[in-house]
């Protein structure tokens, strides 16, 4: 079973792009480990995944909308059955939680190595 429609898995790398992207700029604009101890950069880098969401998904989308009349396509662009623009507000809503819990990718890595020296 699919879980998408068209070019729906483009949520996922235009995601992985913004994340990842994120981390080598902040990295080699601020110095090695920045990435890892502040919260801000994370939730810039969703925020940016939430805005091409937003705006590549409702220039696919467009032909389906129902405006468009008994020419219309049937089908949408959609990831999970949400349509390709809907996973801005996810995103936008995880990069607010990034900067309001403070996350940093460092504290998470930290806790994961922390966890498994203490289950040896």
């Amino acid at each position: 079973m699919k879980v998408w429609r068209g070019f729906g898995i483009v949520v996922l790398f235009l995601v992985a792009a913004a994340v990842f992207g994120g981390q080598f700029v902040t990295d080699k604009v601020f110095g090695d480990g920045y990435w890892h101890q502040n919260a801000w950069p994370a939730a810039a880098g969703l925020g940016a995944a939430a805005v091409l969401c937003w705006f590549v998904g409702r220039r696919l989308n467009k032909p389906a909308r129902k405006s468009e009349g008994e020419h219309r396509r049937m089908w949408t662009h959609d990831l999970l059955f949400v349509r390709m623009e809907w996973w801005a507000f996810p995103l936008a809503a995880l990069a607010v939680a990034a900067v309001a819990l403070n996350y940093t990718p460092g504290n998470a890595v930290n806790s994961a190595k922390a966890a498994v020296t203490k289950a040896k």
